[in-house]
């Protein structure tokens, strides 16, 4: 009897320590687990919080080169804005565009689309180099493909092809815990090289007259 009892108190203390064994590995496992989302947690805050950091310093120069972006490479055909600013530049330059002949080519490479205009510019030879100067250094992108010279004008007539490209923008934005990385130094000096192109002249329609304006009928 004495033994049977020693035997009994022993198969409970056995079975209290595997109790107690499989319990201490599920809490520590639980543990570990919640300490691993903790330090994860921890991690993407520390990320966000550096990347609210770099965007509150560098909100301005952000906000300058997006729309120095945006105006160098639009998303929509910018063909319109190129013809505007050829025929402002010719103004000022006292030359003569006819024979304005636009072209979609479509998509290139890395997903760009692309435009180009054929024109005739008559007028001083150098005031021609001077447009196409100013075309190249201007808002939207462009570039001068061809210039073809009329030798049997009387006066110095040209006949230019130039090509506008665009892009649609990003529709995903970076995660926020995403790391923001920086601009390289040949972005950078992309950037700076660009920024002070002639931006184009954009029509504001004036704002409606007192006296143009319609009497409300239902007015008492």
């Amino acid at each position: 009897m004495k033994n049977q009892s020693i035997l009994v108190s022993i198969l409970i203390i056995i079975l209290f320590l595997g109790v107690s064994f499989f319990a201490f590995n599920f809490f520590s496992g639980r543990i570990s687990s919640l300490t691993s989302q903790i330090d994860a947690s921890n991690s993407e805050q520390k990320k966000l919080q550096e990347k609210i950091s770099i965007l509150q310093a560098a909100s301005k120069d952000i906000l300058a080169s997006g729309e120095i972006v945006t105006l160098a490479l639009p998303a929509d055909n910018p063909m319109v804005y190129v013809v505007s600013q050829i025929k402002r530049y010719s103004q000022d330059l006292n030359l003569k565009v006819t024979n304005i002949r636009t072209t979609d080519i479509g998509t290139k490479s890395r997903d760009l689309l692309k435009s180009t205009v054929e024109l005739n510019v008559t007028g001083p030879y150098q005031g021609t180099i001077s447009l196409l100067e100013k075309v190249r250094r201007s808002f939207p992108l462009t570039i001068v493909d061809k210039v073809t010279i009329d030798p049997l004008a009387t006066e110095f007539r040209a006949t230019i092809d130039i090509s506008s490209y665009w892009a649609s923008f990003p529709e995903k934005i970076p995660a926020l815990t995403e790391t923001i990385t920086a601009l390289s130094s040949s972005e950078s000096a992309t950037l700076s090289q660009i920024s002070s192109f002639d931006k184009p002249q954009f029509v504001e329609l004036p704002p409606a007259s007192a006296s143009g304006a319609r009497a409300n009928p239902f007015a008492p």
